[in-house]
């Protein structure tokens, strides 16, 4: 199997719900506000927004589990793409 490049879809689907429970999405391809780290427009199902978390922000919940930052206004920034 291949190694996914840093900006392969599949890598940013891993970091969207490794922690989450599952959504359901309908059809298979990015939007092109998508392809370009802007996920403000992405809904569930059920009208909520789907938020975006910062992988790189993982640490430990005093609680238990862990916490992330969500990407603010929920884009990833372009220099965060190669």
């Amino acid at each position: 199997m291949e190694t996914p490049k840093k900006s392969d879809p599949r890598l940013l689907s891993l970091a969207v719900h490794e922690f989450r429970a599952p959504v359901s999405v309908v059809g298979g391809y990015l939007r092109m506000l998508q392809r370009d780290g802007d996920f403000s427009q992405t809904f569930a199902a059920n009208g909520q927004q789907i938020k975006i978390f910062n992988p790189f922000s993982t640490r430990p919940n005093p609680s238990g589990g862990f916490i992330r930052d969500p990407f603010p206004g929920n884009k990833i920034s372009s220099d965060r793409f190669d």
